[in-house]
């Protein structure tokens, strides 16, 4: 029986059937034969053998699995050690290429995302047999077939001049293959010729209509000199309108004078400027005049009224229903930090030193002042000078949530918009502070400002278990949550809106809310 299953074993290992042949050996009488273990010694070299036509073929896991069961038939065999090795080494070699490969698909993942196609094909070219790599390359054929496709029907628009389906198909093309060569010279007719119908609605004086045609070009990501300059002549328009419209007559007239030297051939711009410096010396002459000395009148001082009366009189200030607020405040929360709230649907941020922006931050003198103005549910940005947004220098573009702002080396800022739902965003100072308060944070406000544990949260704190929805109504501040709210220490009704200066306790966080108007 024995010598049966030696010649079993042996036909075995002729027939390269190694694993059959090892469970034959694994026989103690077997084994311990002269012929079995001459069959050990042979079985030993042909797990080896086996091993390193596994390595040559990178099959490392087989390779490795003949090495161990050498190793445990032979124990510290130099060619086992020898192979061994080999294998380490390979599976290094491999890991390492493994992750650049990784790498490399992941940037070519990114270059496709920014809509650059040949960037990522030249990127995955020379991966061989990847599924990734071939992935990559079949989404790039197909964004090359889609830009193809938008390109086409943009050309179609442009002849039958339907700029705005022209803009769609070209924003359409950009995010499918944004280095596609034909987008620029199709860009640059787009952009030249809607920028002269806004010029020509300018001189006829349709501003709503030249506003309009100029919204058209914010989601490109190139425009001409032409019409950043006319988006500037529109920027100076409403900025003249604000002045003449507070009676600061003059700087109206500055700022129409402004837009005279960008289109030079509106008729009723001189009619306008006249009009404006008419006003602006009418305004000085009365000034100058008898009604200007009521003006630098000082406020008599009050009468004296008692001491008790006083605090009587300020506690009711305070707890007064009805109290207005102005669209402009401060936001001071224990533990969580000072906020800044602007309502409206423009608001600048600057140095103030070449301009007067709504908000005053430090900078240096170089500094752009940046623009924000909310259409409908959208951001964007625009400045006076060419700014960095997103990586890019642009005069005006549209926002989106967490695209970074660069006004200068120095100051930076962040657009954050925390909630799907609302409009309301946020400006966060990077690099740089207000000139005034301690607010690191600028709240855009549209219709309510949230506060709570959430990422959706405009104000985030870990302090409330729900959110507080703060908003305005007949320029009231109002406050909504279901956590307990009590104002001056007495229980807040949900009626009246919050005094400026009122201590407001909702939850584990006590704030103080400061008008700033």
């Amino acid at each position: 029986m024995l010598f049966l299953r030696i010649k079993q074993a042996e036909t075995a290992l002729a027939d390269g059937r190694l694993e059959e042949t090892a469970e034959l050996l694994a026989d103690p009488d077997v084994r311990e034969h002269r012929h079995g273990q001459r069959l050990t010694s042979e079985l030993i070299k042909a797990y080896v053998k086996r091993g390193r036509e596994h390595l040559e073929a990178g099959r490392l896991p087989a390779a490795m699995s003949d090495c161990t069961r050498a190793a445990q038939l032979g124990g510290a065999d130099p060619e086992i050690e020898s192979l061994r090795t080999a294998i380490g080494q390979a599976m290094a070699d491999h890991d390492r290429d493994g992750r650049r490969r990784n790498g490399m698909v992941a940037a070519a993942r990114q270059q496709m995302a920014q809509g650059d196609v040949s960037a990522a094909e030249a990127l995955v070219a020379g991966l061989e047999h990847s599924e990734r790599a071939e992935g990559l390359l079949h989404e790039a054929d197909l964004r090359r077939r889609q830009a193809q496709t938008a390109i086409r029907r943009a050309r179609q628009c442009i002849e039958c001049d339907d700029w705005t389906g022209a803009l769609n198909h070209l924003a359409a093309a950009m995010t499918a293959h944004g280095s596609n060569p034909e987008l620029a010279e199709l860009t640059g007719q787009v952009v030249s010729r809607i920028a002269e119908r806004t010029r020509e609605a300018l001189v006829q004086g349709r501003l709503d209509l030249a506003e309009s045609l100029a919204q058209r070009l914010c989601g490109l990501p190139t425009q001409a000199v032409e019409a950043a300059e006319l988006r500037r002549a529109l920027d100076e328009c409403r900025a003249a309108w604000r002045c003449i419209a507070a009676g600061r007559f003059r700087d109206g007239w500055q700022s129409l004078n402004r837009v005279r030297t960008i289109v030079p051939e509106a008729k009723w711009l001189v009619e306008a400027i006249g009009a404006a410096q008419r006003a602006a010396e009418a305004a000085e002459h009365l000034g100058a005049g008898p009604l200007g000395l009521l003006g630098a009148q000082v406020e008599p001082s009050p009468s004296v009224v008692p001491v008790k009366h006083v605090a009587a009189q300020r506690a009711a200030e305070v707890t007064a229903p009805r109290t207005k607020m102005g669209g402009r405040f401060a936001i001071h929360a224990d533990g969580v930090g000072s906020f800044l709230v602007l309502s409206g649907d423009r608001v600048s941020i600057g140095c103030g030193k070449s301009s007067r922006p709504d908000v005053v931050v430090q900078a240096e003198t170089d500094c752009a002042t940046v623009t924000f103005e909310r259409i409908d549910e959208d951001y964007f940005a625009s400045s006076d000078k060419p700014i960095m947004v997103g990586g890019r220098e642009t005069w005006r573009a549209l926002l989106s949530d967490g695209v970074r702002i660069e006004l200068s080396r120095r100051c930076r800022l962040k657009f954050l918009l925390p909630n799907a739902a609302s409009t309301t965003a946020v400006v966060e100072l990077c690099g740089t502070r207000l000139a005034r308060g301690e607010a690191r944070r600028i709240i855009l406000m549209d219709r309510e400002i949230v506060m709570g544990p959430s990422a959706g949260a405009h104000i985030r704190t870990e302090q409330l278990s729900q959110p507080v929805v703060m908003y305005r109504r007949e320029g009231r501040v109002m406050v909504r949550t279901g956590e307990a709210v009590t104002v001056e220490g007495r229980p807040y009704d949900g009626e009246d809106g919050i005094a400026p200066g009122a201590r407001v306790a909702v939850g584990g966080v006590s704030m103080v809310i400061v008008d700033e108007a």
